[in-house]
């Protein structure tokens, strides 16, 4: 179910969402009543591959790195934002909200 606080930024076509479920039941559904820009996964992401596909689908425009999650996923997109500075992308920033349970 997605929250509905979500769905006003989902239905905007320059706006998604990937969800990864990683533990439980791999067979839930997506919600027929999900916003288009939502797509569930399964399984751990691969973050290094996410930021590095996310700089590079950017092109020239600014992008936003968002982490919020188990501190080595953070510390994971921090270091793919690192090197995605080094290789010369100047417009990609990085942020990180706390979490825990």
């Amino acid at each position: 179910m997605i929250n509905v606080d979500s769905r006003g930024a989902l239905d905007h076509e320059n706006v998604s969402l990937k969800a990864y479920i990683t533990q439980g039941s791999s067979d839930i559904d997506k919600d027929d009543n999900a916003p288009e820009g939502l797509e569930v996964c399964y399984g751990r992401p691969n973050v290094f591959d996410l930021v590095e596909e996310a700089v590079r689908d950017s092109g020239n425009t600014s992008l936003a790195i968002v982490a919020c999650g188990p501190g080595v996923m953070a510390d994971e997109a921090r270091r793919a934002t690192v090197e995605m500075l080094g290789r010369g992308h100047g417009r990609v920033e990085y942020f990180e909200e706390s979490f825990n349970w």
